[in-house]
């Protein structure tokens, strides 16, 4: 339950996975229908903030909170990486 004095980040975990998958969805957005590679990857670190697997529950050695986590940062820097590469003509 959220009461007053509950901080902007600790959401229940349905709100956190909405935000996460709405943030996810405008990167998609961004990079296949817009092109604008700077916009989705400002949306990915958005939805950062609203990662919903944090602290879940362990399934293996490694966790899988923590595995999608790493996947999420390797996209993210590679998308950085190519959105401020060197600018196409």
């Amino acid at each position: 339950m959220i009461t007053p004095a509950t901080p902007i980040f600790v959401q229940p975990c349905r709100t956190r996975l909405l935000l996460y998958i709405g943030f996810v969805a405008l990167s998609l957005y961004f990079i296949a229908l817009s092109g604008d590679v700077r916009a989705a990857a400002s949306n990915l670190g958005i939805a950062l903030l609203v990662h919903p697997f944090a602290g879940g529950r362990r399934l293996s050695p490694v966790g899988r909170g923590r595995v999608w986590l790493v996947a999420h940062l390797l996209v993210l820097a590679a998308l950085i990486v190519w959105g401020w590469g060197p600018a196409v003509a």
